[in-house]
């Protein structure tokens, strides 16, 4: 089943910009500040492990019963982080990909079309 050129290059269109929008989600989703109880762990892609750092050292320095380890919780949340990422930024790329591979596939003309259209002598 054969497309008209515009709705094929529109769907191509729609692929690039849906792609492009996914991947874009992806990293925007990866740069957003992650917490856990009030410490700031960073991002996906910039770990701040500082406030983490500080808050084990207090808890430890004061003596508070139930030792925290805010560094592991920090990574762990950082972690659970990765696949939906992964997912935005690569679903993206592919749609990108497939929307400038995407083509219009015409039928070959059948024997009796060119037959009939041939010029006579």
């Amino acid at each position: 089943m054969t497309q008209p050129p515009d709705k094929v290059q529109s769907m191509k269109r729609g692929l690039v910009a849906a792609g492009i929008a996914l991947a874009v989600l992806g990293v925007i989703v990866g740069f957003l500040p992650q917490s856990v109880k009030t410490v700031n762990c960073g991002s996906l892609f910039a770990a701040d492990k500082r406030s983490a750092y500080v808050s084990d050292l207090g808890s430890t320095l004061t003596g508070s019963y139930g030792v925290t380890d805010r560094v592991g919780e920090c990574a762990d949340k950082r972690q659970a982080m990765i696949l939906p990422v992964v997912l935005l930024i690569g679903g993206g790329v592919a749609l990108t990909v497939t929307g400038f591979v995407v083509e219009s596939r015409q039928k070959p003309e059948t024997l009796q079309q060119q037959t009939s259209e041939a010029p006579t002598a």
